[in-house]
Formats: C-alpha cells, sequence, structure tokens
C-alpha cells in the first residue's frame, strides 16, 4: 500500500479508500493467525497466569497470549 500525507500531516492510502486500510489489518492478521471477532460482546476480561481469559455474551470463553480490543466510538455507551 503506498501512502500520502494529507495537508494536516496525517497519513492515508493513495487509494483515498479507507478500505484499503481495513483490508491491509485483515490480511496482515490472517498472516499472523490472529483471530479476529467481529460483533462479540466481552462481558469480563481477566488475567490467568500469562494469558488473558475472557467471557463473551453467551458464556463462550477465549483464552489468549495476547488481546487487543477494539469499538467503534458509535457503539460505546
Amino acid at each position: 500500500m503506498t501512502l500520502k500525507t494529507e495537508a494536516d500531516g496525517r497519513m492515508f492510502p493513495d487509494t483515498d479508500d479507507s478500505q484499503t486500510i481495513i483490508d491491509c489489518l485483515l490480511r496482515e492478521a490472517d498472516r499472523h493467525r490472529v483471530q479476529v471477532r467481529r460483533h462479540a460482546e466481552v462481558q469480563s476480561l481477566e488475567r490467568s497466569g500469562d494469558d488473558w481469559k475472557l467471557t463473551l455474551a453467551g458464556s463462550a470463553t477465549i483464552t489468549a497470549p495476547n488481546v487487543c480490543i477494539a469499538a467503534r466510538a458509535g457503539m460505546l455507551p
């Protein structure tokens, strides 16, 4: 992906399409075998030894060494 610098200093793909960034992030996540869960409601997040334990809505649990939680601003309470 080639980037350009906007007048205010922000970097943006020269395609002028934010989907380019999303595609790049998803491609890299797949390459590094990162599990991406969309629309997953996290009920709790706690340390479990060296790992993290997430409990999702519906009582599903995930244990992982690293966690990144991202929320769209419009989704916040």
